[in-house]
């Protein structure tokens, strides 16, 4: 789902609540905004029935060019691992 259809589907959801589809994106774009500088700043974000965000570093690690043969040095970062809660397993399973 990319940001334009959950904008609009929460569009079409609140059709009672007279706000706008621009108040909507406003909205969507405020909570991913707060959700990434809370990672950033936090390392970590928890939400009891969707799931945790949080940062993890992966190492330098050593790999194999597959055309060349030739070795290769990957240099450690930083990247943003989810890990779905229960609740949310169990309804994607159901």
């Amino acid at each position: 789902m990319s940001k334009r259809e959950l904008v609009d589907h929460l569009y079409q959801q609140q059709a009672k609540r007279n706000l706008t589809h621009r108040n909507i994106e406003d909205v969507v774009d405020t909570f991913f905004l707060h959700l990434s500088t809370f990672i950033l700043r936090r390392k970590e974000y928890t939400c009891a029935k969707f799931g945790r965000f949080e940062v993890r570093k992966k190492n330098k690690r050593r790999i194999k060019h597959p055309q060349t043969g030739q070795w290769l040095e990957v240099p450690s970062k930083k990247t943003i691992h989810f890990q779905p809660s229960p609740v949310l397993k169990k309804k994607v399973n159901s």
